[in-house]
C-alpha cells in the first residue's frame, strides 16, 4: 500500500538498466571502487567549463556520455576518457573535468549500453556465454589437440581426464592479468594463451573449455565472487558482482570444480566444490545463480598443537612444538600456496609469527611436509597425526635441546612405523616426527596435556 502511494505522487516510467544509464550518468560511485570518504575524494568543479550529460549519435541509435570542455573554447583538442565495467560514474566525470581544466574537450560515453538489459543474471550469463565460445574454439593444427590426444592415451575415465587437463593448465600456464581495454571481461583465445603460457581465470577457463572439449567431457564456465560470494543472491543482479571464473566439469551426475589459476594440486579430491557460496553458470540460454555447497567436513580444517614440557620447572626453558595441521579444503589451498610461494618467503613469515624476542623466543625453525613414519633425526619426537588425506602438516621448531625425550620417541616412532607398515591405507594414520626444542615458559601453569584439547589421535 506505501508502495502505490509512492508511486502515485511521480509518473510511471519503466525502470531498466538502459534508462537508469541514461538517467545517471556521471552520478554516483561504483561499489568496487567503494570505501570513498569526502576527506579523500577529489573533486574537481565546473567553473570555466562547459560539463554535463548528453548523447551521441551512433547510427539510429544515441549513446549517453559525459563530455566536459573548457567554456567558450573551440577546436580543443579531443580525449577520449574509456570508463571500466562499472560504466560512468562520478570518478570518470571527475577525470573527465579534470583533462577540461587542462584545455581538453573530455568525453565518456556509456560503452555498455548497447550490451542489453541486463536485468536479471539470465541475461548476464546470455552475454557472457558468445565470449567463452570463441574463445575456447581453437584452430584445426592448435597444439592443444595434442596436448588433449596425450591425454586421452593415457586413461579413458572422465574425471582423471579432467584432472589431468586441470593439472596441465595450472603447470604449463602462468597466471598473469592484463585489465586494459577488453581485458576486464573478454577472455584471450586458448591458443594464445597456450602460445604465450600466461593468462587470467578468464585466459585460464577457455583453455580448460578447449581441452576438455576435445577430450569428450562435459564442462560450462562458471562466473563467481572470491570472498565476497556469500549473499549476492539478495543483491540486484550485476555483471560486477563477480571477479573470478572456473570451471564446472559434470560426469555421471555428479559436478566437479576446476580453477586453473591455482597451482600445486596434485589429487583428483582437489576438485571439491569450492567455498565461493554462489555461481553463475554461462550458458547461451541463460542460467539462473545456483547455490554451491561445500562438502561437509569429518575432521577440523585447520587445527593448531602447542606441546611445553615443564618438567623442569616454571622458570627453565621449555622444550616446545607447535604443529598446524590443514585438511580438506585449506589443505588445497595450503599446497597450492606452498607451491607458488618460495621457501625462503614462507619461512620469513613463520619465524616472525612465531618469535617473541620479548620473552626469549629468537631462534625458530621450521619445516613443511607430508606425515611420515621416518624420523627427521637422532634428537626427535613422534606423533601420529590420525587425519584423511589430503593434508599438510606446517611444524615451525626451535632448536633442540633435551635428551630425557630420546628413548621413548624412538620407542613411539618404531610403534608407528610398524602401524603404518601394517595398514596405513586403511587406518587413515601417519606418524609426522620433527625436531623438539625449548621454548621459555610463561609465568603461569601450562595446560595438562590429559585436559589439552587435540583434534589428532595420538599414538600408542
Amino acid at each position: 500500500m506505501i508502495e502505490q502511494d509512492i508511486d502515485s505522487l511521480a509518473p510511471g516510467r519503466v525502470f531498466d538498466r538502459r534508462a537508469f544509464v541514461r538517467t545517471s550518468v556521471g552520478s554516483g560511485f561504483a561499489a568496487a571502487v567503494l570505501p570513498v570518504v569526502a576527506q579523500t575524494t577529489i573533486k574537481t568543479d565546473t567553473n570555466g567549463l562547459t560539463a554535463g550529460e548528453v548523447t551521441i549519435p551512433v547510427g539510429d541509435f544515441k549513446m549517453p556520455a559525459y563530455r566536459a570542455a573548457p567554456a567558450g573554447k573551440a577546436n580543443a583538442p579531443v580525449v577520449l576518457v574509456v570508463s571500466e565495467i562499472f560504466g560512468v560514474h562520478e570518478h570518470i566525470a571527475d577525470v573527465a573535468r579534470r583533462f577540461a581544466k587542462a584545455g581538453y574537450f573530455a568525453v565518456a560515453p556509456e560503452l555498455f549500453v548497447r550490451q542489453g538489459d541486463a536485468g536479471s543474471y539470465g541475461e548476464i550469463s546470455k552475454l557472457m556465454a558468445p565470449l567463452y565460445v570463441k574463445a575456447s574454439t581453437i584452430a584445426p593444427d592448435s597444439p592443444i589437440k595434442a596436448e588433449a590426444d596425450a591425454i586421452a592415451a593415457r586413461t579413458s575415465d572422465p574425471k582423471t581426464r579432467a584432472f589431468l587437463a586441470l593439472q596441465l593448465v595450472e603447470t604449463k600456464t602462468r597466471y598473469f592479468f592484463i585489465g586494459m581495454g577488453e581485458g576486464g571481461y573478454v577472455p584471450a583465445q586458448a591458443d594464445d594463451t597456450w602460445a604465450r603460457r600466461f593468462g587470467d581465470c578468464k585466459a585460464k577457463t577457455a583453455l580448460l573449455l578447449a581441452l576438455l572439449k576435445n577430450l569428450g567431457v562435459e564442462a560450462e564456465p562458471v562466473l563467481v565472487n572470491l570472498g565476497g560470494g556469500d549473499g549476492i543472491n539478495e543483491f540486484p543482479p550485476s555483471l560486477a558482482a563477480f571477479n573470478h571464473v572456473i570451471v564446472r566439469v559434470k560426469i555421471d551426475g555428479q559436478s566437479y570444480w576446476l580453477d586453473g589459476t591455482r597451482t600445486g594440486d596434485t589429487n583428483p579430491q582437489s576438485m571439491h566444490a569450492p567455498n565461493h557460496k554462489w555461481g553463475l553458470p554461462v550458458r547461451a540460454e541463460g542460467a539462473t545463480l545456483e547455490q554451491i555447497v561445500e562438502p561437509q567436513i569429518t575432521v577440523p580444517t585447520a587445527s593448531t598443537m602447542i606441546r611445553l614440557d615443564a618438567s623442569k620447572g616454571l622458570e627453565a626453558l621449555a622444550p616446545a612444538r607447535i604443529s598446524i595441521t590443514y585438511s580438506g579444503v585449506l589443505a588445497t589451498q595450503a599446497r597450492a600456496l606452498l607451491a607458488r610461494t618460495p621457501r625462503a618467503d614462507f619461512e620469513r613469515g613463520f619465524r616472525q609469527q612465531f618469535t617473541n624476542p620479548a620473552s626469549g623466543r629468537t631462534d625458530v625453525r621450521w619445516s613443511t611436509r607430508r606425515p611420515t613414519s621416518r624420523t627427521t633425526g637422532r634428537r626427535s619426537t613422534a606423533r601420529c597425526i590420525a587425519s584423511p588425506s589430503p593434508r599438510a602438516v606446517w611444524s615451525p621448531t626451535p632448536p633442540p635441546t633435551s635428551r630425557a625425550s630420546r628413548p621413548r620417541a624412538r620407542a613411539v616412532a618404531k610403534r608407528c612405523a610398524a602401524s603404518n607398515a601394517t595398514s596405513p591405507a586403511a587406518s587413515g594414520v601417519c606418524c609426522s616426527h620433527t625436531p623438539t626444542s625449548a621454548h621459555p615458559l610463561p609465568h603461569r601453569r601450562p595446560p595438562s596435556p590429559s585436559t589439552a584439547t587435540s583434534p589428532t589421535a595420538a599414538c600408542p
